[in-house]
C-alpha cells in the first residue's frame, strides 16, 4: 500500500522528528511504501525560521486586541522590533536548522514542499491511504488559532482511505472546538488519538459514523534496539553527566532546580539539550544543540535525565 503521512515533521524538536521517523519506519517494516507529505504552511515557516520575518510578527501584533488605535500601532512596532532583536541569536538556530535538515534528508522520505491546503488539493501526492499523526495536530494554539483542514486530510484522491494515528488534541473551548471539527471529521474513515483527555469531545463531534481509538505515540512502537542504528559513531561526551531536556512552562524552573540539586549532590555537571534555550535554561550553563541522533545518544548515556517533556520521558 502507498501511504502518505502528514505531521509536524519540520520543527527543530527531537521528539517531533523522531515520532515521524518511527511511524515511517514501522509502516515500511510492514511492507508499505511510505512518503512524508512535506506540508509546511507559512504560519509554521515563520515560527521556525532562523531569521524570523519582522513584518509578519509586527502585523500579527497589530491584529491583537487593544483599547485604541495608538495601542494597536504600539503593539505592531513592538512585534517588529522584538523580531529584529531576535536576529542576534540566529547563529545557534542556523546550526540547529542544519542538523535537523540533515536528519530529514537522510531518514525521512519527503514529498515536494506544500505551503497551503490549496496546493495540496491541486497537486496531491497519489496514495492509497492518507494518515495524519502523530503529535499535537489538533491543537489550534499550534495551527494559527484555527483547526487546519490539512490535518483532517481534506485533500487527495477521493477513493483513498483517510485515517489518523495517535493524534494529540487540545481544546481550550471544547464546545466551540466540537462545532468546528465536526464537519472535518466526516471525511475520515477512522480516528486514532494519543490521549484520552478530549476523547469524549471528539466522539461527540464525530457522531456514530467514525470509529475512534486510543493508541500509543509512534516512538513507542519501536524497541530501544531499533534506535541504536541512529546513534552517532563518535561519542559527543566522555565524562558522566546529568541531562536536562525541558519544554517552556512553569515546570521548567522546577526541573532545572531539581537538576541543580542533583548536580550538587552527585558532583556531576549538567548538559542541557533544550535546543532553543530561554533565559531560564541559560542559567544551567552547558547548552548544546543536538540533532535527533545526538539527542538519543545523550539520553542513552546520561547518568540521570531531568525532563518535563513527554518525549524526554519516553526515551529515558
Amino acid at each position: 500500500m502507498k501511504i502518505g503521512t502528514v505531521t509536524f515533521h519540520f520543527p527543530f524538536n527531537c521528539g517531533a522528528a523522531l515520532q515521524c521517523y518511527a511511524l515511517e519506519h514501522v509502516l515500511e517494516a510492514q511492507g508499505h511504501e511510505v512518503q512524508v507529505i512535506n506540508y509546511c504552511p507559512w504560519y509554521h515557516q515563520n515560527r521556525y525560521a532562523s531569521y524570523k520575518n519582522p513584518f509578519y510578527y509586527g502585523g500579527k501584533k497589530l491584529r491583537e486586541p487593544a483599547p485604541n488605535v495608538f495601542a494597536h500601532v504600539k503593539n505592531g512596532v513592538k512585534g517588529f522590533r522584538d523580531t529584529v532583536r531576535s536576529w542576534k541569536d540566529a547563529k545557534p538556530r542556523l546550526v540547529r536548522e542544519e542538523k535537523f535538515d540533515a536528519f530529514r534528508k537522510e531518514y525521512l522520505h519527503e514529498t515536494r514542499m506544500y505551503r497551503s491546503l490549496r496546493a495540496l488539493k491541486l497537486f496531491p501526492p497519489k496514495c492509497d491511504l492518507y494518515l495524519a499523526g502523530s503529535d499535537q495536530l489538533w491543537n489550534s494554539n499550534l495551527t494559527d488559532h484555527t483547526f487546519d483542514p490539512v490535518y483532517f486530510l481534506e485533500f487527495g484522491r477521493r477513493k483513498a482511505k483517510r485515517a489518523t494515528y495517535a493524534v494529540g488534541s487540545y481544546f481550550s473551548d471544547p464546545e466551540a472546538a466540537k462545532r468546528e471539527i465536526a464537519p472535518l471529521l466526516k471525511r475520515l474513515d477512522a480516528v486514532s488519538l494519543r490521549e484520552t483527555r478530549f476523547l469524549k469531545d471528539v466522539r461527540e463531534a464525530a457522531g456514530e459514523s467514525v470509529p475512534i481509538h486510543i493508541d500509543v505515540d509512534p516512538t513507542l512502537l519501536l524497541t530501544a534496539e531499533a534506535y541504536e542504528a541512529l546513534l552517532p559513531k563518535e561519542p559527543p561526551e566522555t565524562e558522566p553527566y546529568i541531562l536536562v531536556y525541558t519544554m517552556p512552562g512553569a515546570a521548567q524552573k522546577q526541573a532545572n532546580e531539581a537538576a541543580k540539586k542533583l548536580a550538587a549532590k552527585t558532583e556531576l555537571h549538567i548538559i542541557d539539550v533544550n535546543g532553543n534555550p530561554n533565559a531560564e535554561n541559560r542559567r544551567l550553563g552547558d547548552q548544546r544543540i543536538t540533532s535527533p541522533q545526538e539527542f538519543l545518544w545523550y539520553v542513552k548515556n546520561a547518568a540521570f535525565v531531568v525532563t518535563n517533556s513527554f518525549h524526554g520521558t519516553v526515551f529515558s
